[in-house]
Formats: structure tokens, sequence, C-alpha cells
């Protein structure tokens, strides 16, 4: 539900008139004759009432729209030919726990427990969002949902701790109810969370909260967001780690901090092409990077090491590493982007250098541990350095997993 504003794009802008009488713009907003770009929203009187709008694309209403959805509409317009006109809606809010957007009735179920203390009690309440962005939506027939930025779950305002353990419950049970309310068997495709700091400094966060600790919660909502997925066939997620604005503060690359990802476009062709495969069944489409398949640990001769292998697969080979976006260390020195612990998972160590590729498929780290029982990937920094690809430029998909006791081994 990402609302960034498509105005970060001038020449997208400029073009847009080529798309008008094609593609179609939705907000809900206040009554009014016109749109402009407004609305009731979580800060309005009772009395706002929201009703749906459509308005033709334009340099106008092109700019107050979501860039997210846009991009995503158009790349999806394009793959068709550019014959089939396409309707896009938009109820987004940035940053906000998914609580809001359940409809009344469905947060507080025997499912997935009980919301309480509720994520997030500033000014708003469970369903809040759902009763003035989504439900005005009705009665249109959905194709597809793109969600963004409704993982404020990650870091819950105190009392409250993080609701990540019942993430996935509550992303099935919204998408079911969206498809319930709009009768719709629509897809879903959810943006995992790029790298992210800024909630380290949330009112109610841990005080002695600092850069490295808050990175496990966001590692651990994007293995949320994923799970909450698996087990829909017409659902799916979208990594963007390494396209991450990794800066604590705004910066003239990243004007919105480490919060908004900048490149829209990017994210929303890898989004479309997702939508091509879930809607229209294109199982060529390679539409996710590699996901690993198998892992083997090795302790070496001196026995204070384990050497770590990971074999992916997932696209074309060979797999090539590369940096992610406003990488400092990049694929050339530090850490690299795995760690792995000894102990089940409790605890976490982070390799002693950088990743290597090994073969087309596969590559090894070392760490200072004895023995591995675990590995995984995207956890160890706040931002990933140095990213595994296909030849097809998608990222391989963020990971934690066990290695069997066969492939460890003991030199």
């Amino acid at each position: 539900n990402g609302g960034f504003g498509a105005a970060n794009g001038t020449a997208e802008v400029a073009a847009s008139g080529l798309y008008t009488d094609k593609i179609w713009l939705a907000t809900v907003q206040g009554k009014s004759s016109h749109w402009n770009g407004t609305g009731c929203n979580q800060f309005s009187p009772p009395s706002c009432v929201n009703h749906l709008v459509w308005n033709k694309v334009t340099p106008d209403t092109l700019p107050l729209f979501s860039a997210l959805c846009w991009y995503t509409g158009k790349a999806l317009f394009e793959s068709l030919g550019g014959k089939v006109p396409i309707g896009l809606m938009k109820g987004s809010v940035g940053g906000s726990p998914i609580e809001f957007w359940l409809p009344p009735g469905h947060v507080n179920n025997s499912m997935c427990g009980v919301d309480n203390p509720p994520c997030d009690q500033k000014k708003y309440s469970d369903s809040a969002f759902y009763n003035i962005y989504i439900k005005p939506l009705v009665p249109y027939t959905l194709g597809a949902v793109i969600w963004d930025q409704g993982e404020r779950d990650v870091h819950c305002f105190a009392p409250a701790t993080n609701h990540t353990e019942q993430y996935p419950c509550l992303e099935q049970e919204l998408i079911q109810s969206w498809r319930d309310l709009f009768n719709s068997s629509f897809s879903f495709v959810a943006v995992q969370l790029p790298g992210y700091i800024g909630d380290c400094d949330a009112p109610g966060a841990n005080p002695k909260a600092s850069y490295f600790n808050c990175v496990p919660g966001v590692f651990d909502m994007r293995i949320a967001q994923e799970m909450g997925t698996s087990s829909d066939k017409k659902a799916a997620v979208v990594a963007t780690y390494d396209l991450s604005c990794p800066f604590g503060v705004k910066t003239t690359e990243c004007p919105f901090g480490s919060v908004h990802n900048i490149r829209k476009q990017v994210v929303g062709e890898r989004v479309a092409n997702e939508l091509r495969r879930l809607l229209f069944a294109e199982s060529h489409l390679v539409t996710e990077g590699p996901r690993a398949v198998s892992t083997m640990a090795s302790s070496l001769e001196d026995g204070t090491k384990t050497k770590v292998t990971v074999t992916f697969s997932g696209g074309t080979m060979p797999f090539y590493l590369k940096g992610t976006q406003y990488c400092e260390a990049c694929c050339k020195g530090g850490v690299g982007d795995l760690d792995a612990s000894s102990d089940g998972g409790l605890s976490w160590i982070n390799a002693t250098s950088l990743q290597t590729i090994e073969g087309k498929s596969s590559i090894s780290f070392t760490v200072q541990l004895p023995h591995v029982t675990h590995v995984r990937y995207t956890a160890n920094q706040g931002f990933p350095q140095c990213a595994l690809y296909n030849q097809e430029g998608l990222p391989a998909m963020p990971f934690s997993m066990k290695i069997p006791k066969q492939n460890i081994q003991f030199v």
C-alpha cells in the first residue's frame, strides 16, 4: 500500500499522455465534483465520506498517484502489447500495521490470536484503514492486489511488542477476507522489506536499540511476508533488499530516507512479471531470483572455523555476485551477507569474509565456528552489500535454513 507519489519521475509525468484513455487511475477521496488528489484519511472527521473517482492519466493526475502501482500497471499494460486497457485503484498509507487493513472482526480471531495490546494505539484502531480506503473500492472485481509498506508490525509501539510471529496468519486472513469482499480470486503480490533502520528510533521501541539489533526484526519480517503467501498458489513476494536506500537520514540519492525505496520502476517491473505468471499462467517467465536448495558445512583443519556452501536454483546460470544499490563494501570487502549458527539458530555469527562463487550455482563462506547447524541470508547487516543474481538480473531470495546432519562434515 505504498503511497509514494509518482512525481519522482519528471520524464514519466511528461510522457503520461501516451497512456491517456489506455490506463485509468482511481483513488478514494472525499466527495467533491473533481479529483484533487486528496480524500478522507485517518485525520478526517467522521462526517467525511470517501468514494471512488476514475481519472485519465495526465500530467496533473499522475504525480498524485502511487508510483509503485503506476509502474506495475504500466509494465503489465506494455507486456500485453499496449492493447488491453488497465484500471489502477489506489488505497494507500505508508508504513502501517496490517491490522489496520483487515475488515472488522477479522483481527481478533481464534486462528491468529488477539491483538492485545494493539501494535499501534496512537490515533487509529484496527480496521480503520480498511473502512477508509478499501471498502469504497467495492463492488469492483479485482484482478490483482499489490501489498507494500503494510509491515509496521515489525516494530510496534509500547506496551506492545512486535507482531512478526502473527504476521503470516494475518496476511493470509487479509488475502482471504478481501477476496470474499470483492468476490474475486485475485492474485496477490507482497513487496518484501528492503534494508531499513528507521524504526529503531520509533517511540516505544527498545531504548537501547541500535543499528545492529534492529536488523534481525527486518529480516524476520521478510521471512514472515513469504510465509504468509507460500501456501497460496495465487500469491507471491518480490525481493527488494538489493534496492535499499542505506541512509538513516534524507540524502540527495534517497530524499525520503531508508523507508522509501526510490527505484519504484524496477520494483514495479518485478511485480508485473509476477502478476503475468500468476494471472496468465506464463510459466516460462523467470520472476524471482535463485533460491537456496541445499547447504553443506565442513569444519576446517584448525577446528575453529567452518566453511559453508550453499547451492541455489532458479533462473538462468551462471549466477553472479554484484553490489547492491548504494553499497559501500559491495563485493570487494566486508563480511558479506550470510551468517551462521552453531546452536540451532539461538545465536548467529557473521561470516569472516565475503561470500565467493563456486561453480555456476553455489556460494561459499567461512565463519568462526567449530561447527554450523543453520545458515541464513540478508540478516547480518542492515543493508545487504553483495547480492547473488541470476542472468535475468533478479536477486536471490532471503532464507533461513537448517543444515542436514548428513551434510555436516568434520575434517
